[in-house]
């Protein structure tokens, strides 16, 4: 079995500011020994607030409605074409997961027939998205679904990830992970 994290194929850069601060040009880390006595970790928004601290809150929601509009990550998605065309049972064999929920799969679905080539050609891979409700961080869902599919199928040959803590759970597992994040997390 192979495993495509689905953040190895889809560049989520334009959407980070809904859940990262740092990413946020409207926001600015307010640092601890400030004037204003605002401890670290509050952020100011300087369009709106330009004078106070305000705690930061992720839009998660948002983050995820904006999926669609994701940059396909090429040179990942010509690897899983390559294997596509290497592999005899290739559907049967690679696995898309992802800590988006299920309740964008459609949108995810759509994305995906219009950036990787293996759903032109009519191929059935198995998508996995995170339960609704469920807001482990993803490096505790993946390593949940690993332990079910090593108990069902046995062997993970090798995956793609682009999610640090996630990659360094499955190479603590005795995985072998090609990192796709470029250092963005």
């Amino acid at each position: 079995m192979i495993i495509f994290d689905l953040a190895a194929l889809a560049n989520d850069e334009h959407r980070r500011h809904f859940i990262d601060p740092y990413e946020n040009p409207a926001y600015e880390k307010v640092p601890e020994n400030n004037e204003l006595g605002w401890k670290e970790g509050f952020y100011c928004n300087l369009e709106t607030t330009p004078h106070f601290g305000m705690p930061w809150k992720p839009d998660y929601q948002a983050y995820y409605d904006a999926c669609d509009m994701d940059e396909p990550v090429k040179p990942v998605i010509e690897m899983m074409d390559s294997i596509y065309q290497n592999t005899i049972n290739f559907w049967k064999e690679v696995h898309l997961w992802s800590e988006r929920p299920e309740s964008i799969r459609e949108k995810t679905t759509k994305w995906m027939k219009e950036n990787v080539l293996w759903d032109s050609l009519g191929c059935e891979i198995s998508l996995k998205l995170r339960p609704i409700g469920d807001t482990r961080p993803q490096e505790q869902l993946f390593e949940e679904w690993l332990d079910s599919v090593v108990r069902e199928n046995g062997t993970v040959r090798f995956v793609f990830s682009a999610h640090k803590p996630t990659i360094e759970m499955f190479r603590r597992r005795g995985i072998f992970v090609f990192d796709c994040g470029q250092d963005k997390y």
